[in-house]
């Protein structure tokens, strides 16, 4: 079983398209936080920079917010606003506010995590015409060495379909490693294939570094304010 899940994403990975126009090499820095506010419900913020035109300059500035809505353990909704700013080498500027749904499955399966997400995104850009996106995603981490290592790798796929071309028109492919620093951070390094038939460039090598706290709102010393009589 595990090597079949394995090949039938490697396989995922090989079949990604590659007509896209334009291809550029690229630094993606991002910071995550999750805050547990209870059994249920997590609060999550992400910022993000990319680095482009061979790694030259800073091309896009991109904050999210939300929450994970833990409906069981098999099944996380995660809504999300998003705000982006694009600075492109060509002087260009446009700006891109998002509202996006995800809601991913959790499978624990013989040693292996699977997750398979679902998101649908609504984009309203400037000056670009409004658009939304479907953005089905697959997963599949394992964790490697020793224990007291805290290494896992994965592999994932990611199809973009954009109702403004009507069709799936992006492919991102992901191969990483995650390490448990501490007890409330994990370091993610990761490199990134994308393959885009209709962005310029399209044709995307990315290299990722990501840092993910994790923090227990639920612990915080909430002490009532006692009335003087």
């Amino acid at each position: 079983m595990r090597r079949c899940l394995l090949v039938s994403l490697a396989l995922m990975l090989l079949a990604s398209p590659c007509l896209a126009s334009g291809s550029d090499n690229q630094l993606w820095s991002e910071i995550h936080t999750t805050t547990m506010l209870n059994n249920y419900w997590d609060f999550v913020a992400n910022g993000q920079l990319q680095f482009g035109d061979d790694i030259s300059e800073l091309i896009q500035e991109s904050f999210h917010a939300g929450f994970n809505v833990k409906v069981n353990e098999y099944l996380t909704i995660s809504p999300t606003y998003g705000y982006f700013n694009d600075d492109p080498a060509d002087g260009g500027n446009s700006h891109e506010n998002r509202a996006s749904v995800l809601a991913t499955v959790h499978l624990p399966l013989s040693g292996f995590h699977v997750s398979i997400g679902n998101e649908f995104e609504y984009r309203l850009r400037d000056p670009q015409t409004d658009s939304w996106r479907y953005r089905p995603r697959l997963t599949i981490e394992h964790p490697i060495g020793p224990s007291p290592w805290n290494l896992s790798a994965y592999l994932a796929d990611e199809g973009f379909y954009d109702s403004e071309f009507s069709r799936f028109v992006r492919n991102r492919a992901y191969a990483g490693i995650k390490k448990k620093l501490m007890e409330n951070l994990t370091i993610d390094l990761y490199y990134m294939r994308q393959d885009d038939n209709e962005a310029n460039p399209g044709n995307l090598n990315v290299v990722g570094l990501a840092l993910h706290f994790h923090f227990n709102g639920a612990e915080l010393d909430y002490r009532p304010v006692h009335s003087v009589d």
